[in-house]
This record gives structure tokens, C-alpha cells and sequence, in this order.
């Protein structure tokens, strides 16, 4: 191992074990009294513990690169080789220790945190050291943790269209209390299930229409199958397309599947499977060259 003593400073010794991508020796060298993006040190190594694995799987090499920024002292940017992507550190130092490390990022709506990579730190006003909770803040929080735990918990939780519709027609007023909430990101776990939810109802609700072309399918001449194509060119391309994305363990017997966000939830349901057999019939009778060239045109 090699000796901390021997870094003069505890930046050098902080930019060495980031290199490394060693989370272990960054525990022992960081202060504990300080603050790291604005929150505590065992938020902030946690994070950075999951960008530095996503970066491994990737394949991402050590030592990584990073680089000082021109005309600063303090400022370093750690760059990917396998992601677009930068991170900003700002390393400010008192008597040769650490005393605070930030990014030069300023946030102010959640457009802009949906525009961050999604590995560059950022961390909510309501992880932050200095976040004093509201009473009303309070409450919003038992709120939304009781209705994602209605879902996600460590017992299966095996979810239709109508359950779906059920849950989301019973939070819809909640969701609107903290839609606005968009930096408070302890409100996220409730708020990505919603989202999530709601975009998997809106898709089945098209399973109607998908049952409707599959049973007027007519493949008795080239004809036919292009009348059937522009008939459904909406549904496919407008609605459907891509929906089959993201799920896994894809049971057509028993009309199952899951995704990976959510490892105790399994959807159920012959919607799904109605959709699944449309986007498949579409993609196999359609010239995707030929679309993009009529859609420039």
C-alpha cells in the first residue's frame, strides 16, 4: 500500500486514489467534517462509488484521465474515454488539507437536471448539509416514501393495467403537490415510479388498437400490406414504437415481465403481449430506410 505520508497534500493524495478509482483508500484520506458537493462525506463517496463502478463496467481504464484546468489552482476535470462525459472538481485547501470540494454547477430547475449526464454530481437541496427540512416538507416526505413503498419493497409486487390505474388515480394528487419540488430529490424514488407508471398506462391503452391491427392484418399481396402499414403508421411510430424496450424475463405464457428498475415488481397482463405482437409485425414488414428517406424529404 502505498504510504498517504508520502503525498504532500491531501488533494494530491485525493487526486491519486481517484485515479485509481480506489473508494476505499478515498474513505481513509478524506475529512469527515467538510463538505463534498454540498452534502455529507458518506453521501458523496456513494455516489462517486457508483460512477467510478459504472465506469469500470464499462471498461472504462486506469489510471483515469484528469486533467487541471488552465488558469486555476484548484479546478480539475476527471474526463471519460468510453462516456461524453466531464466532472468538475473544485478542490479548495486550508494549510495543505481538503476543506470543501465542489463543481463550478449551478442548478435552478429540473429541465436542467434532466439535461445533467447521468453520472456528473449532483446532489438536491434536500441532501445537502445545510438543508433545514419545513414541517410541510415533512409530511410530503412520509407521503411519497408510504406510496413508493406501496410498489417497491422487498416482497413481489405483481402489477396489471389495472392496478396501475388504480395507484396512479390515487396519487395523481400527491404527484401534483411535489411536481414543483423538482430539487428536493429525496421526493425522486416516488416521482421516477409515477413517471414510470404512467408512461407504461398510456402505452396500454393502445393494446385495443394493437389487438384491432393484428386481427386486420392482410398479407394476400404488397398492397394490402402497405394499406395495412399506413393505417397503422400512427399507432407504430407515434405510440408504440420501442415500448417493448427495457423489459426483461419475458414470459409469453404466462403473460409476465419485469424491468430492471424495479427488481421486485412484476407487470402482468395480455396488453403487453397484444403490443409486443403489433410492434413485431409492423418491424417486419417495414423498410425503416425507406421511412427516413420520406421523412426528409
Amino acid at each position: 500500500m502505498t504510504n498517504i505520508a508520502s503525498y504532500r497534500t491531501q488533494k494530491e493524495a485525493f487526486l491519486f486514489y481517484l485515479q485509481k478509482m480506489d473508494v476505499v483508500m478515498l474513505e481513509i484520506i478524506l475529512p469527515d467534517t467538510i463538505t463534498y458537493f454540498g452534502a455529507n462525506k458518506t453521501d458523496f463517496l456513494e455516489r462517486l462509488a457508483h460512477i467510478l463502478n459504472q465506469l469500470k463496467l464499462a471498461g472504462e481504464e486506469t489510471p483515469l484521465t484528469i486533467n487541471q484546468k488552465e488558469d486555476s489552482s484548484n479546478s480539475y476535470y476527471l474526463t471519460s474515454t468510453v462516456f461524453d462525459f466531464e466532472q468538475e472538481f473544485i478542490i479548495e485547501e486550508k494549510e495543505g488539507c481538503i476543506s470543501n470540494i465542489s463543481s463550478g454547477l449551478e442548478i435552478k430547475s429540473y429541465v436542467e437536471v434532466e439535461e445533467l449526464h447521468c453520472l456528473e454530481i449532483f446532489f438536491g437541496i434536500d441532501e445537502r448539509t445545510d438543508f433545514i427540512p419545513t414541517t410541510d416538507y415533512v409530511l410530503k416526505l412520509h407521503k411519497v416514501r408510504n406510496a413508493f413503498e406501496e410498489i417497491v419493497n422487498d416482497k413481489i409486487k405483481i402489477l396489471d393495467f389495472s392496478y396501475i390505474s388504480y395507484w396512479i388515480k390515487k396519487h395523481k394528487s400527491l404527484y401534483k403537490e411535489i411536481k414543483k419540488d423538482t430539487l428536493m430529490f429525496k421526493f425522486n424514488n416516488f416521482r421516477n415510479l409515477y413517471i414510470t407508471l404512467k408512461y407504461i398506462k398510456k402505452r396500454l391503452k393502445c393494446s385495443l388498437a394493437a389487438e384491432i391491427a393484428l386481427r386486420s392484418f392482410d398479407d394476400t399481396s404488397d398492397s394490402t400490406i402497405q394499406k395495412w402499414k399506413d393505417d397503422f403508421n400512427r399507432l407504430f411510430f407515434c405510440e408504440l414504437q420501442s415500448f417493448e424496450v427495457g423489459f426483461t424475463n419475458i414470459d409469453r405464457i404466462n403473460k409476465t415481465l419485469k424491468i430492471n428498475t424495479y427488481p421486485n415488481i412484476i407487470f402482468k397482463g395480455s396488453e403487453f403481449f397484444s403490443i409486443f405482437k403489433f410492434i413485431e409485425l409492423y418491424t417486419k414488414h417495414c423498410d425503416f430506410h425507406r421511412v427516413l428517406i420520406n421523412d426528409s424529404q
